[in-house]
């Protein structure tokens, strides 16, 4: 149809349609501008020769074709019954100009769309020179379902076109009322077609699926919705999504109403991406009024619509909200999940605030908040990344795809479109929650800006019940800006008892002995209360020593079980101060194993306190990975002050323990004063653990690699105790020099090599080492020393001397022989507690699925050893101090000369300097020392974690780098090396070194040295160097974009779920200073008299790990349990109603009995 366009009368501001200048004055006396407006419909897939053929449709002068097309005017009539189910219907509009100007948005059709709409020429009006060629240019298209009549008038009709800020009310202006009534049967035939085809549809799907609604949506069973994270990955290009990407309706209207004015401005409302449409076409051809009296009555029937009202002033509901309250019939229900986005165009300076917004149809249904100042943002919980989208099923099929738009917010003025995303109903529909990727089809104003894709990371799937209450809730906390809604699932706080009277007596004497009054309290047990409120020392030591009436288990792990219980403390310093001395420490002890934290009840005024088996002191933690270690705190708690006083810290190495053995340990306290060490007093537990299987506890130790833990608590309080109770190290990342110093000294600790020198004189010298018990029968039991080491190199050198080909082999045993030595000189130490676990015991476990040894320690056991062992250790450790101290006063005169000596030295005391201001005036250099001191810590951190595996601290990772050093050696041992070098290296000089690179270098490479250049180029290859700089960086790369996604999305859900303040948990040992036991602890087997008392324990209390499992909205480890034991306890009963359950079936129907 031809037409005559006004001015936009009205365009959205804030949700309200207010009136535009320029239409308000348009009314007097404006004729409107020459438009032509097609509708038409197009259905993808179609074969590539129904496509329509661009053809010449240019007039030679502006003469000519007012002459030809003047006074025509085509009647459209609809040529199909129904809409298939992938077509579209498309509103465009044109105008017309020279056939040598570019269409608006910089480019014509070019044979891509339906140019047979741009042929038929009836603008008389047209202004133009003569002699040029004038035809129809594409002014802007999108689809019908954002196009709605508001009113219609004489020959005019009122369009509402676009949809939010882009939306405007336009007058057009036909040349009769036929054309009118021929548009609005067309546009209602259209309309009706579409109606009836989102019916059929509906109904099919409820015929389909919403009949087995209960077994699709809720039925399918965590072991699929929530299964472990998925890493599966999948791009999908502009080909494969759908040829509808360039159909996006709600593109930015810039340039409002300068179409009214000036018809090389932008148009008022943003046309969609140019590119090629589907390939089949279906044309609104011009049949004449005929034909559409063929068409059914009810699409016929003119609109008569009333006035349009005025906005509203009233709120519009948010659309999360309005997506939450589903219909209550037959709705679709479908859970999104923004991702991410990479390599956005910056749509201000350098960079962009985007967001992204979803649109179904003509409705905003979703929008996420804006991230500032990123090209590669990340949106979490907190960002709005989550959409739950519950429509009814006949209007969820009234539109076949879902828009994403990523927009740049914009504080003043409107946010800008950087490009769309359009997503086919149907791939929504059959997701699984697999991350995938799209390329995102950029707005005509933005360029590419650099050849790395545009992407759109997203997610989605068929929601489950668990996410719509999640979702539910969330926005019900969220309104209440509650946080930690999980807290309690997680964490079990220290328990404050109050003192109503502190002046009581707190000990008395009775018949000449003294009694302390217990604390917390007596023993709540009513036949023992009255003999427990008094107790002298020896009472007070044997009731400690009692098994513990009550456990809290907590953690996520499933491979065994660590049992700790805390029993006293001694020694401890007073952090209190009153003037009756009455006022001391309030000692409670914080654990941290995991993902699990516990805290014990708080003692009050004890300097040496002892928890009663009645009070909060045991715990059994559920064990992840079996190289773990348990992390020891204690604190003085102050009821006024959430920041509780610190005592001091240890670390529990469980690696090393054996399973079904009672340990009963003691650890010095240690805290970092005036960046010195210095003991605290003493704690004492016990612990013992078990393996649920112990060859896989085994086979789970081999590795590193394990992923970053985190933890979160919900008060500020609980982060202060348990980020130091984790490390007292302060954070690498905050600049310092005492940090910088430490690192450095710890560095030189590294650089002594007296050990080594040490042990290869032993093996040079043949000294005996190796322990050989012998039974003779005449003789008795005798032990004789062997130089095995001595033995093992000579019989290593004779076959290098026979065979050097074996030097591979020797290579790779040379790392077992490292630990297998190390392993020997920590298995000599006098302390058993300094002693790990061998590799026969290992062995043992790998082969037979059992310990080998259940060992036995008491306090006295080499008593006398151990100190003068220690003596020892303390002398040495000072005279290595010394020495040190020594190289750095000699060091400092050696400087000071050389800067007397030198030409313009300043009588400056640098190091007083430093000292005195260095701390407040660090800004400046952060930039230069943050990165040295980042470097210094991490050469720490690797050598700490080497420390640790080779003196066996991590024993089951040490034993399978021995296993597979001797596994290699041997392999190595039979490889012909001296062929296998040569052969490469014959590869090498025939491939890389011969002339046929000159024709590499001319046809592929084409390299050229910096001084072959042009400027141009350098500087092509300046931003190349620049953008890969970025690019490492920014996390662009892949592996590190998903890492980056996973912890950002992590951290953000685990402080809605359990906390604000997350702190990383050590996955390695990396502490500098091991923890061992000191002498007093004590071990015995479980199946002992004294093990088998405290064998039973009595769990009353559940706390749950912080483990998520899911990739969308993530299941919490207390609704797994829940999950896994419902599936147990269907499977017992299935079988049992079957009457055949087999040995495995009663395991699992006993084991889920005993959960439940």
């Amino acid at each position: 149809w031809e037409i005559k366009m006004m001015p936009a009368e009205r365009k959205e501001v804030h949700g309200h349609l207010m009136p535009t200048f320029r239409g308000s004055i348009a009314r007097f006396g404006f004729k409107g501008k020459s438009r032509r407006i097609t509708i038409e419909t197009y259905t993808p897939g179609a074969a590539e020769e129904e496509t329509a053929k661009p053809r010449d449709s240019s007039i030679q002068n502006e003469k000519s074709f007012n002459k030809l097309m003047a006074h025509r005017s085509s009647r459209a009539g609809f040529q199909t019954n129904a809409l298939g189910e992938e077509d579209m219907v498309i509103f465009r509009m044109f105008k017309a100009g020279p056939t040598t100007s570019k269409s608006v948005r910089g480019t014509s059709d070019d044979g891509k769309w339906d140019i047979e709409s741009m042929g038929d020429f009836s603008a008389p009006d047209v202004e133009g020179e003569e002699g040029k060629d004038f035809q129809w240019h594409e002014k802007y298209r999108m689809r019908l379902f954002y196009v709605n009549i508001v009113s219609s008038f004489g020959k005019s009709v009122r369009l509402k076109l676009g949809i939010g800020r882009e939306t405007k009310i336009r007058t057009i202006t036909f040349e009769s009322e036929a054309d009118l009534e021929s548009f609005m049967n067309v546009f209602n035939g259209v309309k009706g077609l579409q109606k009836e085809r989102a019916d059929r549809l509906a109904a099919s799907f409820k015929e389909k699926n919403l009949t087995n609604k209960s077994k699709d949506f809720s039925g399918k069973g965590l072991s699929k919705d929530f299964s472990s994270k998925s890493k599966e990955l999948v791009i999908v290009d502009e080909d494969e999504t759908d040829s509808s990407d360039v159909l996006n309706v709600s593109k930015k209207q810039e340039a409002s109403d300068d179409d009214d004015d000036d018809d090389d401005d932008e148009s008022a409302i943003a046309p969609l991406p140019t590119g090629p449409p589907p390939t089949g076409l279906k044309k609104l051809r011009a049949t004449g009024l005929k034909s559409m009296k063929s068409m059914r009555p009810n699409m016929l029937a003119s609109v008569r619509i009333a006035k349009p009202k005025m906005p509203s002033l009233k709120k519009r509901p948010n659309a999360a909200l309005r997506a939450l309250e589903g219909g209550d019939g037959d709705t679709i229900d479908l859970l999104i999940e923004i991702v991410s986005a990479c390599n956005l165009p910056a749509a201000d300076k350098h960079k962009s605030d985007p967001y992204v917004r979803i649109l179904d149809g003509d409705r905003v249904v979703h929008k996420t908040r804006h991230i500032l100042k990123t090209l590669n943002p990340v949106w979490t919980l907190s960002q709005n990344c989550f959409f739950l989208y519950r429509p009814a099923a006949d209007v969820f099929f009234e539109t076949r795809d879902l828009v994403f738009e990523i927009r740049d917010w914009d504080a003043i003025g409107k946010d800008t479109t950087l490009g769309t995303v359009i997503v086919n109903k149907n791939d929504i529909m059959d997701g699984t929650g697999n991350r995938k990727e799209y390329k995102i089809v950029l707005d005509s104003e933005f360029e590419k800006p650099n050849d790395d894709p545009i992407l759109l990371a997203l997610r989605f799937r068929q929601a489950t019940d668990k996410d719509i209450e999640f979702m539910k809730t969330y926005t019900v906390n969220k309104k209440k800006n509650n946080k930690a809604v999980f807290a309690d699932e997680t964490c079990v706080p220290p328990k404050f008892h109050k003192e109503v009277n502190k002046l009581k007596a707190l000990k008395k004497e009775k018949h000449g002995t003294t009694k302390f009054l217990i604390k917390p309290g007596p023993d709540p047990d009513p036949g023992r209360e009255e003999k427990t409120k008094w107790m002298n020392y020896f009472e007070i030591e044997s009731e400690v020593m009692e098994p513990s009436r009550e456990w809290i288990e907590a953690g996520s792990g499933t491979l065994g079980k660590a049992y700790v219980e805390v029993l006293h403390c001694d020694d401890l310093p007073n952090l209190d101060f009153s003037i009756t001395g009455r006022d001391k420490t309030d000692p409670f002890v914080c654990l941290v194993f995991e993902d699990a934290i516990g805290h014990t009840d708080v003692l009050n005024d004890l300097l040496s306190p002892r928890w009663m088996p009645w009070t909060q002191r045991a715990f059994v933690f559920n064990i992840m990975h079996p190289n773990s270690q348990l992390f020891i705190g204690v604190f003085d708690f102050d009821a006024t002050d959430p920041n509780h006083d610190i005592v001091g810290r240890a670390t529990c190495n469980l690696t090393n323990f054996h399973p079904d053995t009672i340990y009963t340990v003691k650890y010095n306290l240690h805290s970092v004063i005036n960046f010195k060490k210095e003991v605290r007093g003493t704690i004492t537990l016990r612990v013992r653990v078990e393996w649920n299987n112990p060859r896989k506890a085994l086979l789970n130790g081999y590795s590193l690699s394990r992923e970053p833990e985190f933890i979160s608590v919900s008060k500020k309080s609980y982060f202060r105790t348990v980020s130091y109770t984790l490390t007292e190290e302060p954070s690498p990342y905050k600049l310092s020099l005492n940090s910088m110093s430490s690192y450095i000294n710890e560095l030189w600790t590294y650089w002594d090599f007296s050990h080594i020198y040490n042990y290869f004189m032993c093996v040079i010298l043949w000294k005996s080492h190796f322990r050989v018990r012998l039974h003779l029968p005449v003789l008795k039991e005798r032990t004789i020393h062997l130089p095995m080491r001595s033995m093992l190199a000579f019989a290593w050198g004779i076959a290098l001397t026979r065979n050097f080909e074996l030097f591979p082999s020797f290579l790779a045993f040379l790392v077992a022989w490292v630990l297998i030595a190390t392993l020997d000189g920590q298995a000599t130490r006098p302390s058993p507690w300094e002693r790990p676990r061998g590799i026969v015991d290992l062995l043992g476990v790998l082969l037979f699925n059992k310990t080998s040894r259940y060992p036995t320690v008491t306090e006295l056991d080499d008593r006398e050893q151990i100190m003068e062992f220690e003596a020892l250790e303390k002398a040495i450790t000072k005279s290595q101090e010394e020495v040190l101290n020594a190289y750095y006063e000699e060091s400092d005169n050696f400087y000071a000369q050389a800067a007397e000596t030198s030409f313009g030295a300043a009588d400056v005391n640098m190091a007083t300097q430093t000292k005195g201001v260095g701390d407040i005036l660090m800004g400046p250099f952060i930039p230069t020392l943050l990165p040295v001191q980042l470097w210094l810590h991490w050469f720490c951190r690797i050598f700490r974690i080497t420390k640790g595996i080779v003196l066996w601290r991590d024993s089951y990772t040490a034993f399978w780098i021995v296993a597979g050093s001797i596994t290699t050696s041997f392999v190595f041992a039979f490889l012909p090396w001296s062929f296998i070098l040569r052969s490469l290296l014959k590869i090498c000089v025939w491939v890389f070194l011969g002339p046929w690179m000159k024709l590499a270098d001319v046809f592929y490479f084409k390299y050229k040295s910096r001084y072959e250049k042009t400027p141009e180029e350098i500087e092509e290859d300046l931003k190349l160097e620049l953008q890969e700089l970025s690019n490492q960086w920014s996390g662009f790369s892949k592996d590190r974009k998903i890492l980056f996604e996973k912890a950002a999305k992590e951290k953000d859900m685990k402080t809605y779920l359990f906390g604000g303040y997350v702190m990383p948990v050590p996955t390695v040992k990396e502490e500098f200073e091991y923890d061992d036991p000191i002498l007093g602890s004590t071990a015995e087997p479980v199946d002992s008299e004294y093990g088998q008392s405290l064998y039973d324990v009595n769990i009353v209390t559940r706390k749950y790990g912080q483990q998520l499992f899911g990739n969308m909205i993530p299941i919490r480890e207390k609704d797994m349990m829940l999950q896994r034991q419902s599936e147990q306890q269907g499977l017992a009963d299935a079988a049992k109603s079957l009457g055949v359950i087999t040995e495995a079936d009663g395991e699992a129907e006993a084991d889920a009995d005993e959960s439940v």
